[in-house]
């Protein structure tokens, strides 16, 4: 389960990330991955509005389920500048 949930994390385009999710089915295994767009997590205290305006932070996980009600999750943060 960590080496398909990383790999779907993998999948992910460098850069931009757009908010939502996607499923799929591999073999036994239920896979979601969902991208969250959100500010609030930036590790640092951004200067000003402009700058705030440049980066984005989204938190991105993948869930991966399997048999009688398992589950797997490995949760990531993913930062970029706008225009980069």
């Amino acid at each position: 389960m960590p080496l398909l949930a990383s790999a779907k994390l993998a999948d992910l385009e460098p850069g931009p990330l757009t908010e939502g999710a996607v499923d799929g089915i591999e073999g036994p295994y239920r896979w979601t991955r969902r991208v969250t767009l959100d500010p609030s997590l930036l590790p640092v205290q951004l200067e000003t509005p402009e700058t705030r305006a440049l980066i984005r932070l989204a938190r991105v996980s993948v869930e991966v389920q399997w048999g009688q009600g398992r589950r797997f999750e490995l949760v990531t943060l993913r930062v970029w500048r706008i225009g980069s």
